[in-house]
Protein backbone atom coordinates (compact mmCIF):
# COMPACT_ATOMS: atom_id res chain seq x y z
CA UNK A 1 0.00 0.00 0.00
CA UNK A 2 1.40 3.38 -1.00
CA UNK A 3 1.73 6.10 1.60
CA UNK A 4 -0.34 9.19 0.76
CA UNK A 5 1.87 12.09 -0.33
CA UNK A 6 0.71 15.60 0.52
CA UNK A 7 2.01 18.78 -1.13
CA UNK A 8 5.42 19.68 0.27
CA UNK A 9 8.04 22.41 -0.07
CA UNK A 10 10.76 21.94 -2.69
CA UNK A 11 14.24 22.72 -1.41
CA UNK A 12 15.99 23.57 -4.68
CA UNK A 13 19.77 23.62 -4.54
CA UNK A 14 20.60 25.87 -7.49
CA UNK A 15 24.27 25.58 -6.60
CA UNK A 16 26.42 23.50 -4.29
CA UNK A 17 29.08 26.23 -4.23
CA UNK A 18 29.27 28.49 -1.19
CA UNK A 19 31.32 31.47 -0.03
CA UNK A 20 31.10 30.33 3.60
CA UNK A 21 32.19 27.13 5.32
CA UNK A 22 29.75 26.91 8.22
CA UNK A 23 30.92 24.49 10.87
CA UNK A 24 27.40 23.05 11.10
CA UNK A 25 27.52 22.25 7.36
CA UNK A 26 29.93 19.30 6.78
CA UNK A 27 30.92 20.31 3.25
CA UNK A 28 34.11 18.23 3.50
CA UNK A 29 31.87 15.15 3.37
CA UNK A 30 30.26 16.18 0.08
CA UNK A 31 31.46 13.79 -2.61
CA UNK A 32 29.29 15.12 -5.43
CA UNK A 33 30.74 17.77 -7.72
CA UNK A 34 30.36 21.44 -6.81
CA UNK A 35 28.31 22.90 -9.64
CA UNK A 36 25.42 25.09 -10.76
CA UNK A 37 22.02 23.55 -11.42
CA UNK A 38 21.35 23.34 -15.16
CA UNK A 39 18.63 25.68 -16.35
CA UNK A 40 16.99 22.81 -18.26
CA UNK A 41 16.27 21.05 -14.96
CA UNK A 42 14.55 24.20 -13.71
CA UNK A 43 12.51 24.37 -16.91
CA UNK A 44 11.48 20.72 -16.47
CA UNK A 45 10.31 21.48 -12.92
CA UNK A 46 8.42 24.55 -14.14
CA UNK A 47 6.62 22.57 -16.85
CA UNK A 48 5.49 20.06 -14.24
CA UNK A 49 4.28 22.77 -11.90
CA UNK A 50 2.27 24.31 -14.74
CA UNK A 51 0.91 21.07 -16.20
CA UNK A 52 -0.14 19.61 -12.86
CA UNK A 53 -1.36 22.94 -11.49
CA UNK A 54 0.69 22.47 -8.32
CA UNK A 55 0.47 25.08 -5.60
CA UNK A 56 4.19 24.76 -5.16
CA UNK A 57 6.48 26.54 -2.71
CA UNK A 58 10.13 26.55 -3.71
CA UNK A 59 12.96 27.52 -1.36
CA UNK A 60 16.29 28.27 -3.01
CA UNK A 61 18.66 26.83 -0.46
CA UNK A 62 20.35 23.42 -0.39
CA UNK A 63 23.92 23.54 0.88
CA UNK A 64 25.13 26.33 -1.39
CA UNK A 65 24.77 30.10 -1.66
CA UNK A 66 22.02 30.57 -4.23
CA UNK A 67 22.92 34.10 -5.29
CA UNK A 68 26.21 32.77 -6.73
CA UNK A 69 24.33 31.09 -9.60
CA UNK A 70 24.96 33.21 -12.73
CA UNK A 71 21.36 32.63 -13.88
CA UNK A 72 19.66 33.07 -10.51
CA UNK A 73 17.36 35.83 -11.75
CA UNK A 74 16.22 33.75 -14.72
CA UNK A 75 15.58 30.81 -12.38
CA UNK A 76 13.37 32.95 -10.16
CA UNK A 77 11.50 34.37 -13.16
CA UNK A 78 10.84 30.90 -14.57
CA UNK A 79 9.54 29.56 -11.26
CA UNK A 80 7.29 32.54 -10.67
CA UNK A 81 5.94 32.37 -14.23
CA UNK A 82 5.07 28.73 -13.59
CA UNK A 83 3.03 29.78 -10.56
CA UNK A 84 5.40 28.78 -7.75
CA UNK A 85 6.08 30.93 -4.72
CA UNK A 86 9.82 31.51 -4.35
CA UNK A 87 11.96 32.26 -1.31
CA UNK A 88 15.70 32.20 -0.67
CA UNK A 89 18.07 31.50 2.21
CA UNK A 90 21.38 33.37 2.09
CA UNK A 91 24.38 34.14 4.25
CA UNK A 92 23.85 37.73 3.14
CA UNK A 93 27.35 38.72 2.15
CA UNK A 94 26.44 39.47 -1.48
CA UNK A 95 22.87 40.69 -0.95
CA UNK A 96 23.34 44.45 -0.90
CA UNK A 97 20.58 46.93 -1.79
CA UNK A 98 21.08 46.62 -5.54
CA UNK A 99 21.21 42.82 -5.41
CA UNK A 100 18.03 42.63 -3.35
CA UNK A 101 16.19 44.97 -5.70
CA UNK A 102 17.14 42.80 -8.66
CA UNK A 103 16.02 39.63 -6.86
CA UNK A 104 12.67 41.19 -6.01
CA UNK A 105 12.25 42.48 -9.56
CA UNK A 106 12.82 38.92 -10.76
CA UNK A 107 9.97 37.71 -8.56
CA UNK A 108 11.52 36.70 -5.22
CA UNK A 109 8.90 36.90 -2.46
CA UNK A 110 10.86 36.12 0.70
CA UNK A 111 14.47 36.10 1.87
CA UNK A 112 16.04 34.70 5.03
CA UNK A 113 19.46 35.83 6.24
CA UNK A 114 21.31 33.08 8.11
CA UNK A 115 23.58 34.99 10.49
CA UNK A 116 24.04 32.75 13.56
CA UNK A 117 25.92 35.17 15.81
CA UNK A 118 25.76 38.59 17.42
CA UNK A 119 29.51 39.13 17.55
CA UNK A 120 32.05 39.21 14.69
CA UNK A 121 34.35 36.68 16.38
CA UNK A 122 31.54 34.18 16.85
CA UNK A 123 30.31 34.71 13.29
CA UNK A 124 33.80 34.01 11.99
CA UNK A 125 34.11 30.93 14.19
CA UNK A 126 30.73 29.44 13.31
CA UNK A 127 30.50 30.42 9.63
CA UNK A 128 34.19 30.64 8.64
CA UNK A 129 33.44 33.80 6.69
CA UNK A 130 34.72 37.37 6.90
CA UNK A 131 32.60 40.45 6.34
CA UNK A 132 30.32 40.28 9.39
CA UNK A 133 29.67 44.03 9.34
CA UNK A 134 28.70 43.88 5.66
CA UNK A 135 26.30 41.03 6.37
CA UNK A 136 24.63 42.94 9.21
CA UNK A 137 24.39 46.07 7.07
CA UNK A 138 22.91 44.13 4.16
CA UNK A 139 20.34 42.37 6.34
CA UNK A 140 19.21 45.52 8.13
CA UNK A 141 19.01 47.39 4.85
CA UNK A 142 16.95 44.54 3.38
CA UNK A 143 14.46 44.83 6.23
CA UNK A 144 14.10 48.57 5.67
CA UNK A 145 14.04 48.21 1.89
CA UNK A 146 11.46 45.43 1.92
CA UNK A 147 8.88 47.73 3.52
CA UNK A 148 8.51 49.36 0.12
CA UNK A 149 7.94 45.99 -1.59
CA UNK A 150 4.45 44.54 -1.80
CA UNK A 151 3.94 41.31 0.16
CA UNK A 152 7.67 40.70 0.67
CA UNK A 153 9.14 39.10 3.79
CA UNK A 154 12.64 39.47 5.22
CA UNK A 155 13.60 36.98 7.93
CA UNK A 156 16.64 36.50 10.16
CA UNK A 157 17.76 33.04 11.24
CA UNK A 158 20.07 31.61 13.89
CA UNK A 159 21.30 28.00 14.10
CA UNK A 160 21.61 27.44 17.83
CA UNK A 161 24.63 25.54 19.14
CA UNK A 162 26.76 25.63 22.27
CA UNK A 163 29.23 28.00 20.62
CA UNK A 164 26.66 30.79 20.11
CA UNK A 165 24.10 29.94 22.80
CA UNK A 166 25.17 32.78 25.12
CA UNK A 167 24.52 35.30 22.34
CA UNK A 168 20.96 34.19 21.59
CA UNK A 169 19.08 36.75 23.69
CA UNK A 170 21.33 39.56 22.48
CA UNK A 171 20.78 38.40 18.91
CA UNK A 172 17.00 38.36 19.31
CA UNK A 173 16.93 41.78 20.99
CA UNK A 174 19.07 43.35 18.27
CA UNK A 175 17.05 41.96 15.41
CA UNK A 176 13.69 42.53 17.05
CA UNK A 177 14.57 46.22 17.06
CA UNK A 178 15.20 46.03 13.30
CA UNK A 179 11.64 44.66 12.82
CA UNK A 180 12.09 41.75 10.40
CA UNK A 181 9.13 39.61 9.37
CA UNK A 182 10.34 36.72 11.56
CA UNK A 183 13.33 35.57 13.60
CA UNK A 184 13.90 31.84 13.20
CA UNK A 185 15.81 29.87 15.83
CA UNK A 186 16.91 26.50 14.47
CA UNK A 187 18.35 23.81 16.74
CA UNK A 188 21.56 22.25 15.49
CA UNK A 189 21.32 18.62 14.45
CA UNK A 190 24.23 16.29 13.81
CA UNK A 191 23.61 16.16 10.04
CA UNK A 192 23.29 12.37 10.02
CA UNK A 193 26.36 12.19 12.25
CA UNK A 194 28.50 14.25 9.86
CA UNK A 195 28.56 17.57 11.71
CA UNK A 196 31.92 19.04 12.66
CA UNK A 197 33.06 17.84 16.08
CA UNK A 198 33.82 21.47 17.01
CA UNK A 199 30.11 22.12 17.45
CA UNK A 200 27.79 20.83 20.14
CA UNK A 201 24.02 20.48 20.10
CA UNK A 202 21.93 22.19 22.76
CA UNK A 203 18.34 21.57 23.81
CA UNK A 204 15.88 24.24 22.77
CA UNK A 205 13.10 23.33 25.17
CA UNK A 206 13.61 26.30 27.50
CA UNK A 207 14.17 28.64 24.56
CA UNK A 208 10.90 27.45 23.00
CA UNK A 209 9.04 28.05 26.27
CA UNK A 210 10.58 31.50 26.72
CA UNK A 211 9.54 32.67 23.27
CA UNK A 212 6.36 30.60 22.92
CA UNK A 213 4.08 33.62 22.64
CA UNK A 214 6.49 35.93 20.88
CA UNK A 215 4.91 37.43 17.74
CA UNK A 216 8.02 37.18 15.55
CA UNK A 217 10.38 34.65 17.17
CA UNK A 218 9.83 31.10 15.87
CA UNK A 219 11.78 28.34 17.61
CA UNK A 220 12.34 25.05 15.78
CA UNK A 221 9.94 25.49 12.88
CA UNK A 222 9.93 21.74 12.16
CA UNK A 223 8.53 20.96 15.61
CA UNK A 224 5.23 22.27 14.26
CA UNK A 225 5.39 20.01 11.20
CA UNK A 226 4.04 16.85 12.75
CA UNK A 227 3.79 13.52 10.98
CA UNK A 228 1.21 10.87 11.76
CA UNK A 229 2.83 8.34 9.43
CA UNK A 230 6.10 7.77 11.28
CA UNK A 231 7.98 9.39 8.39
CA UNK A 232 10.84 11.80 9.16
CA UNK A 233 9.58 15.38 9.02
CA UNK A 234 12.30 16.49 6.62
CA UNK A 235 11.69 13.55 4.30
CA UNK A 236 7.93 14.06 4.35
CA UNK A 237 7.73 17.86 4.29
CA UNK A 238 10.65 18.75 2.00
CA UNK A 239 11.70 17.52 -1.44
CA UNK A 240 15.43 18.16 -1.73
CA UNK A 241 16.63 18.57 -5.31
CA UNK A 242 20.41 18.71 -5.58
CA UNK A 243 22.43 20.78 -8.03
CA UNK A 244 22.71 17.59 -10.10
CA UNK A 245 18.92 17.63 -10.52
CA UNK A 246 18.53 14.54 -8.33
CA UNK A 247 15.83 14.15 -5.72
CA UNK A 248 17.73 12.96 -2.66
CA UNK A 249 16.33 11.67 0.60
CA UNK A 250 17.24 15.00 2.24
CA UNK A 251 19.83 17.78 2.28
CA UNK A 252 21.83 15.85 4.88
CA UNK A 253 22.79 13.29 2.24
CA UNK A 254 26.07 15.01 1.40
CA UNK A 255 27.44 11.95 -0.39
CA UNK A 256 24.21 11.47 -2.39
CA UNK A 257 23.95 7.81 -1.43
CA UNK A 258 20.14 7.95 -1.51
CA UNK A 259 19.34 9.15 -5.01
CA UNK A 260 15.67 8.68 -5.85
CA UNK A 261 15.83 9.83 -9.49
CA UNK A 262 16.56 12.85 -11.65
CA UNK A 263 14.07 15.64 -12.24
CA UNK A 264 15.05 15.98 -15.89
CA UNK A 265 13.52 12.59 -16.71
CA UNK A 266 11.04 11.98 -13.89
CA UNK A 267 7.88 13.60 -12.56
CA UNK A 268 8.38 15.23 -9.17
CA UNK A 269 5.17 13.60 -7.97
CA UNK A 270 6.46 10.14 -8.88
CA UNK A 271 9.84 10.75 -7.26
CA UNK A 272 8.16 12.05 -4.12
CA UNK A 273 5.93 8.97 -3.84
CA UNK A 274 8.92 6.70 -4.48
CA UNK A 275 10.93 8.43 -1.74
CA UNK A 276 8.18 8.17 0.86
CA UNK A 277 7.44 4.54 0.05
CA UNK A 278 11.12 3.60 0.25
CA UNK A 279 11.36 5.37 3.60
CA UNK A 280 8.29 3.52 4.84
CA UNK A 281 9.85 0.23 3.72
CA UNK A 282 12.92 0.94 5.83
CA UNK A 283 15.27 1.32 2.86
CA UNK A 284 17.04 4.30 4.46
CA UNK A 285 17.38 2.95 8.00
CA UNK A 286 21.14 2.54 7.81
CA UNK A 287 21.55 6.16 6.70
CA UNK A 288 19.02 7.62 9.15
CA UNK A 289 19.83 5.64 12.28
CA UNK A 290 22.54 8.04 13.50
CA UNK A 291 20.67 11.26 12.63
CA UNK A 292 19.63 13.33 15.66
CA UNK A 293 16.86 15.16 13.81
CA UNK A 294 14.48 12.23 14.02
CA UNK A 295 14.76 8.88 15.82
CA UNK A 296 15.81 5.86 13.83
CA UNK A 297 12.86 5.14 11.52
CA UNK A 298 10.85 2.01 11.95
CA UNK A 299 9.20 0.31 9.04
CA UNK A 300 5.74 1.71 8.46
CA UNK A 301 3.23 -1.12 8.36
CA UNK A 302 1.13 -1.52 5.20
Amino acid sequence: MLIAVNPVVIDLEVTSLCNAVCTFCPRSEMTRQEKFLDLEVVKSLCRQIEQEDLRQEVVLCGIGESILHPQIHEIIRLLRAAGASVSMTTNGKKVDAAALRRLVDSGLQEISFSINASQPSTHRKVMKMDGYRDVISNAKNAIRQSRSFEDFQTNISFVLCRENFEELDEFIDEWRAAKPSSIYIHPLNNRANLVNAELSEVRVDQVAVKYANDPIVIVDIFSKAGSDTGICKIASKLDFISSDGDLLLCALDYAAVNRIGNLATNRIQDLRARKIQAYANGDFDSFCESCSFCPKPSKVEN
